[in-house]
């Protein structure tokens, strides 16, 4: 994968890429080539298993506008190097990537730090490794993880209360990086790290947990549903 036009050529100076270095589908080919009523990746599709590798395999260069867009040409280049016997590289280039979803968090009070003990939020790379409450009601409090089959009351003004409720969704976090946010006194697993809903939303978008991520309880649970365990998740400042 790509990001944007530019590469390294030979360790050295940045290069620009444009159609006398590769092989390009681009955005404006896939808009010309596309069939009246055929949907955009079945365009893109058609147009990969359509490629004679014999004439173009040196290096060729896929624009992708979207998660959808890079599944379809991933799963149609396994196909066609299936087809031809034969294994050739692509490059799938993201070009103005969409953000899929984006969604209004709260991060630590206390700031940013991976301690023990510190009540901050981790940086760096992390995936789930746990998925807690699924098909729970909206706002149930769970206590170490533990449906407690009761409904916290939603808080919707800017006020902070005595308790730290976790509600509806939990999404467990583990570091992957030893010394940042994994091993002794800094793993994010250990230090209970989650992604999850709040009785607190109105301090959503402020700086109000003890370490956690928190979202709104319909936020969360449109993410758990989106997610799976070992979904990579990058947490930055």
């Amino acid at each position: 994968l790509l990001d944007k036009w530019a590469v390294n050529i030979g360790g050295g100076l940045t290069h620009r890429l444009d159609r006398k270095d590769a092989l390009m589908i681009k955005e404006n080919d896939l808009a010309s080539a596309k069939e009246q009523s055929e949907k955009e990746t079945d365009t893109l599709k058609r147009i990969i298993l359509d490629m004679d590798l014999r004439e173009n395999s040196e290096f060729i260069v896929i624009e992708i506008q979207n998660l959808d867009q890079a599944i379809t040409a991933a799963k149609a280049w396994v196909e066609l190097q299936k087809k031809t016997q034969r294994s050739y590289p692509v490059v799938l280039l993201l070009d103005n990537m969409e953000i899929v979803r984006s969604y209004p968090i709260s991060s630590s009070k206390y700031g940013e730090g991976s301690t023990q003990n510190s009540f901050k939020t981790p940086l760096g790379n992390h995936v789930i490794k746990e998925m807690i409450g699924n098909n729970a009601i909206k706002n149930t409090i769970f206590t170490s993880r533990i449906n407690t089959k009761r409904q916290a009351e939603i808080i919707h003004d800017e006020a902070k209360s005595d308790n730290d409720y976790v509600t509806t969704r939990i999404m467990w976090l583990d570091g992957q990086e030893e010394g940042k946010n994994k091993g002794k006194g800094v793993d994010s697993y250990q230090r209970y790290i989650y992604i999850h809903g709040t009785h607190e939303e109105g301090l959503i978008g402020q700086k109000a947990s003890h370490g956690c991520i928190r979202m709104f309880n319909s936020d969360v649970i449109e993410l758990f549903n989106d997610v799976k365990k070992g979904t990579k998740v990058y947490i930055k400042a």
